[in-house]
């Protein structure tokens, strides 16, 4: 129609403006306060806990003194009836006891559920998005003509008799082994090579390819990024969560990632 204009790029330059400006850093600080719920929480049932372990002590201490006195009692005694009494309300604190820790753990587990509910919907969408940025970037970049999302191959019945990673892809020489978790500490570092040398174990069908292991995190200490370095994990970072810039991109830590084989 002569004399129309169409106002979709200053829209999507405004939205995208106002998502820069505004709704990653409001992101960013949900993401700080779950942090802080989170460990309120952890404190809280650690508390509990402490709680309900001493007076379980005390209570034991108590019953193993109440038995005693009873067993060295004549049941002739004026003091016998009184001690039984005693000992039956010992027993019914004992009780309680028990009854606050069923209490407890349903408490424990209504309120992990409620915060998995949180942190599975934003922790599963950034996985989502870093599982694609991935998959695409070897694709272009490395040339993988497979790759499978939550590999899993299990073997026997065992509580070990399985290996598992977030994404295995494969092309004429590599074959690279993805996982995603919100950081990379020291204990992820070593499970991830460990998970490396079990999957190269029991995938003999691809023994001729090299495996390349792949980290993506949000946050990486710099003794473990060197680690890694060192040991040829590639780091593959997501910079939405950056405290004075965030952007809604990810980064590779050092030059492993976009580095030549």
């Amino acid at each position: 129609m002569q004399g129309s204009f169409s106002p979709v790029a200053p829209i999507h330059s405004n939205a995208m403006k106002d998502m820069t400006l505004h709704f990653l850093p409001s992101l960013n600080d949900f993401n700080l306060l779950f942090n802080q719920i989170t460990k309120a929480h952890l404190e809280h049932l650690q508390l509990l806990n402490k709680w309900h372990t001493d007076i379980r002590q005390e209570c034991d201490k108590l019953m193993t003194q109440m038995q005693g006195g009873i067993d060295a009692t004549p049941d002739n005694s004026k003091y016998y009836p009184a001690m039984l009494e005693n000992l039956s309300h010992t027993m019914e604190f004992y009780d309680a006891i028990n009854g606050f820790r069923e209490a407890f753990h349903m408490f424990v587990e209504e309120t992990n559920e409620q915060l998995s509910c949180f942190s599975t919907h934003w922790n599963g969408h950034l996985e989502r998005l870093a599982i694609n940025y991935v998959a695409n970037y070897l694709k272009k970049v490395y040339e993988v003509h497979t790759s499978y999302i939550k590999f899993k191959r299990c073997w026997g019945n065992g509580a070990n008799a399985f290996v598992e990673a977030d994404m295995i892809a494969i092309n004429d020489t590599h074959l690279f082994i993805t996982e995603a978790k919100k950081s990379l500490k020291e204990e992820n570092f070593y499970k991830t090579l460990y998970n490396r040398d079990r999957l190269k174990e029991r995938m003999p069908e691809y023994k001729h390819l090299h495996f390349q292991p792949l980290f993506i995190c949000e946050t990486v200490e710099d003794s473990v990024a060197r680690k890694a370095k060192e040991s040829g994990l590639w780091i593959l970072r997501y910079r939405g969560f950056d405290a004075n810039y965030p952007v809604n991109t990810f980064e590779w830590l050092g030059t492993q990632g976009p580095a030549k084989l």
